[in-house]
């Protein structure tokens, strides 16, 4: 708080010239170094990559999907439910 209020009220015009280069400088670095972190460049890349990910989770889902066959049927009136709902509709 105390560099921008000197930065931008006390400290003369060489100086403020010399701050605002200092804030580029900064900011550049502070950009350079997420694009190295995050990989902004390879954005592209990124895309291709999901796209493979998805095709094989795509193909491995149909593969799994075609060696089963038993299929388990779900009742919805069991006794159990029956209970249940009774004791939701009781305290609602």
């Amino acid at each position: 708080i105390i560099s921008v209020i000197y930065s931008k009220y006390i400290c003369s015009d060489e100086e403020k010239e010399k701050w605002n280069e200092f804030d580029k400088f900064f900011v550049s670095k502070q950009e350079e170094k997420k694009k190295l972190e995050f990989g902004y460049n390879g954005l592209e890349n990124n895309k291709n990559e999901t796209k493979k990910i998805q095709s094989n989770y795509n193909e491995e889902t149909k593969n799994t999907n075609e060696n089963e066959t038993n299929i388990i049927e779900y009742k919805k009136n069991t006794f159990f439910n029956k209970i249940i709902n009774w004791f939701k509709n009781l305290f609602s």
